[in-house]
């Protein structure tokens, strides 16, 4: 009976990795190249920096895909892995990095109802102005004395009730309630292997890895947030209209798009 294998820690994975890539003769930059991947990522899978990964997911994608690459066996080498430790999750590690990317998004919410006042303001100063410029010079509007002094009007009598009750109550005319958000098409081609995650508010739509050459659909109910892995490779259509990643996509080719109704009314 065999003794089962012992288990790795991401050091240790890092560096059954380097000394794979070492014995193809090939450097990082060249494996970087062929993979379609940024060098730092490699360089972290090689030395074991998990806290470079938001994710758990990201992390093991690429891990799999390197290990591929090199000709070893990626769920063997994953199943070998010690316990990983705790991440943030995915929602609360982009939120707070786009607080600190954006941190007018903050600010402009403070200067916002003040002018929305301003604004009020001096339309009703234009409308008082243009009244009383119509009026005769030395005049002001008169109020009748019995708009001032005007009686209340009596309760209703018994009499009248029963009336409105003999004569049946008026139909009561009910507002339409307003549609919701109608739900987005997007439409995903990746040219390489790239990574995908969707989610809304609470909920996971999809995430996973990705071939060359494969297309995805998803139908989604605004608002929706899409992280790509490797952008560069993948195109996206939302409703049938193309939907440039490059302005989205940050220095790790790692494009976060938020979308809440159809193309040209998402936020900035």
């Amino acid at each position: 009976m065999t003794s089962p294998e012992p288990r790795l820690t991401s050091v240790e994975a890092g560096t059954l990795l380097a000394r794979c890539r070492d014995e193809r003769q090939v450097s990082l930059e060249q494996a970087a190249q062929a993979l379609h991947l940024p060098r730092q990522i490699l360089d972290h899978l090689e030395g074991g920096r998990l806290d470079a990964f938001d994710a758990r997911i990201y992390y093991l994608g690429h891990l799999r895909r390197y290990a591929e690459w090199l000709g070893l066996a990626p769920e063997t080498l994953i199943d070998r892995l010690a316990p990983l430790p705790e991440w943030d999750s995915p929602l609360t590690a982009s939120a707070s990095r786009d607080a600190q990317e954006t941190p007018w998004g903050r600010a402009r919410t403070r200067w916002l109802p003040a002018v929305l006042s301003g604004i009020f303001l001096v339309v009703a100063a234009g409308i008082l102005i243009a009244y009383f410029a119509g009026l005769p010079a030395g005049r002001l509007p008169a109020t009748h004395p019995s708009r001032m002094l005007a009686p209340r009007p009596p309760p209703p009598s018994p009499t009248s009730a029963s009336a409105r009750e003999r004569r049946g109550a008026l139909p009561v005319t009910q507002k339409p309630a307003r549609p919701g958000p109608r739900p987005l098409a997007l439409d995903f081609s990746f040219r390489h292997r790239s990574w995908l995650e969707v989610d809304r508010p609470g909920q996971i739509v999809y995430t996973g890895l990705l071939d060359g050459g494969k297309s995805l659909t998803l139908r989604v109910t605004p608002p929706v947030r899409i992280r790509i892995g490797n952008a560069p490779a993948v195109r996206l259509t939302v409703n049938g209209m193309p939907f440039a990643l490059a302005p989205w996509t940050g220095s790790q080719r790692v494009a976060v798009v938020r979308l809440s109704g159809p193309p040209g009314k998402h936020p900035p």
